[in-house]
């Protein structure tokens, strides 16, 4: 079983957000956008409380939404729930289920679950289950409740690891009620906790006994857990040969990022109050903020532990280093949106396979941070890399204040990145140059604006290149001394000494050091004015990062088409 799509509605401060999730699913946007938030009701739903630690129910009264009438409202948690594999629903373990809503002979029937949180009393609330299949039959049976808590175990790995150790008197109180295999988990995961500033070799020695019974465990119910790195890019279908094709089980003792992992695990177990996992559910594992507190290594060990898991695991993350090496399936911006949010993602073979295989390379070896932008402008080379944050900064802008990233497509191709960024809602702008190849590129990008006009969305340049742009405004003495001892020959025009001279300045100088040397010229005292195409690029797209038309599109009303008569 595996959660298809979960939604929230009127959780503190988040009006609603609904995401799609697939087996691993990394959540990630700005830090209103509710990504916390969506984690947080998410748990507190699925989360199941000890009868003596407290109430069962995870919420407050502080958590309920504001009417405009004074009272609160409710919260509401969409869960959509589907078999992971042909005839899960005929297994043992989801008897409930048949009896209560599917009947006998279930197939692949969807399952809704809603949970909501209403008002209780004067200062309490009270959660609510109701359980919904796809032909429309309901039910709230206490049988369905019990069936959750099995089929589906919260492992909520945040509070695992940083939630605080009963207090002894508490410990003594449940002593007379709970099994002592939990009891003995409960005081091995207290003596790990303890030991994790260091987690060095003696102390692992020292609580190795007290553990070895959970690694059993996980073993059974979450395992095969395998040293491969199938988990990146696993869905792009590249075939890329592996050096090692067979699997082999991960030991206990692997490395510090696997003890990590486990200490999650053993404090997301602990916190269990109920029976082992049983061998046919489904876990469903919660992480928010992987890079917290975490050296980019350990970050993923403790990441590639975890998605070899047989689970279903959803996390949080601010690393855009994390971001480029997950499958583009597994990534879900989230947006906000007026008082509620959104999540986009990149559908299955929307992005041609070839295409794939560019996009990695340049998203992990040049703009990891372009998933993180607000607004990608789209350039041919290194030059315009290197001119256009200066004439922002001459403009009073700051590019990375804006959310604004540079990213050169002549390498990668244009198409490919255009398909990414409105998958994910990124803003984008296209700069080219006036020649051949420049045209052909402004002309695809025209093709796909949309959300915005396509004047803010392509700057064509009216010169063959950014560096003809700027001998035309001002700057072809810079370019000139560049270039060394040239002569203008007889009767030769303009447009053929500019590109000679050009031609020269960058046979003696790379690419990088021109573009500097006019960097310092437009830093200079009587410095010339910016090129207005670039200048207009700039302002374009500062206007779309901070306007974000491709939301506002999604968010309009679409018009009906009339229907055509016979």
């Amino acid at each position: 079983m595996r959660v298809r799509r979960v939604r929230v509605e009127g959780f503190r401060s988040l009006a609603s957000l609904e995401v799609e999730l697939a087996e691993s699913t990394a959540l990630f946007g700005e830090n209103d956008a509710g990504v916390g938030l969506l984690l947080d009701a998410l748990t507190r739903a699925l989360r199941v409380e000890d009868e003596e630690d407290g109430a069962l129910c995870a919420f407050s009264l502080a958590d309920l939404p504001h009417l405009v009438s004074g009272e609160r409202g409710e919260i509401l948690v969409l869960l959509e729930l589907e078999p992971s594999r042909e005839g899960e629903w005929s297994e043992e373990l989801h008897a409930p289920l048949r009896t209560e809503l599917l009947g006998e002979q279930p197939g692949r029937e969807l399952v809704r679950l809603a949970i909501r949180v209403r008002v209780s009393g004067q200062q309490g609330v009270e959660q609510s289950e109701t359980y919904e299949s796809a032909s429309g039959r309901r039910s709230e049976h206490p049988a369905l409740r019990a069936w959750r808590r099995t089929a589906l175990p919260l492992l909520d790995l945040s509070r695992g690891l940083f939630s605080t150790p009963a207090a002894p008197r508490e410990r003594r109180a449940r002593t007379s009620t709970e099994k002592p295999e939990r009891g003995a988990l409960r005081l091995g995961f207290t003596r790990w906790i303890a030991a994790q500033p260091t987690l060095d070799d003696e102390s692992w020695e020292r609580i190795y006994p007290d553990i070895e019974h959970l690694w059993h465990e996980l073993q059974r119910h979450l395992v095969p857990l395998t040293t491969t790195s199938g988990w990146l890019a696993s869905d792009f279908d590249l075939d890329v040969p592996r050096a090692a094709q067979r699997t082999r089980e991960v030991p206990l003792e692997s490395s510090r990022g696997a003890r990590l992992a486990l200490l999650l695990l053993a404090g997301a177990l602990a916190q269990r109050s109920s029976e082992p996992l049983h061998p046919q559910s489904s876990p469903f594992l919660v992480l928010g903020d992987l890079e917290a507190q975490l050296h980019s290594t350990t970050r993923f060990a403790l990441l590639g532990f975890l998605l070899h898991l047989r689970a279903q695991v959803v996390f949080s993350t601010h690393s855009s280093q994390v971001l480029v090496h997950l499958p583009l399936s597994a990534l879900r911006r989230v947006v906000r949106v007026g008082e509620g949010a959104r999540s986009f993602g990149v559908q299955p073979r929307a992005i041609p396979r070839d295409a794939l295989r560019k996009i990695r390379y340049h998203l992990v070896t040049r703009h990891p941070e372009a998933l993180l932008a607000r607004a990608w402008l789209l350039v041919e080379g290194e030059t315009e890399a290197w001119l256009l944050p200066e004439i922002a900064r001459a403009a009073g802008y700051y590019l990375p204040i804006e959310g604004v990233v540079l990213i050169e497509y002549a390498q990668c191709g244009l198409a490919p990145l255009l398909r990414l960024a409105e998958s994910l809602r990124i803003e984008w702008h296209v700069l080219s140059d006036g020649d051949a190849a420049g045209e052909s590129y402004a002309a695809l990008a025209r093709k796909h604006a949309r959300g915005a006009s396509r004047d803010l969305r392509v700057t064509e340049l009216p010169e063959r290149d950014i560096e003809t742009s700027f001998w035309r405004h001002g700057f072809a003495s810079v370019i000139q001394r560049l270039a060394g001892t040239i002569e203008r020959r007889a009767r030769e025009s303009e447009p053929a000494f500019a590109h000679r001279a050009i031609k020269k300045a960058l046979d003696r100088h790379a690419k990088p050091q021109v573009a500097l040397k006019l960097i310092e010229a437009l830093g200079g005292a009587r410095a010339p004015q910016v090129p207005p195409p670039l200048a207009r690029c700039i302002e374009a797209t500062i206007e779309l990062a901070r306007k974000r038309p491709l939301l506002a599109a999604d968010a309009a009303p679409r018009a009906r088409r009339r229907a055509t008569p016979r």
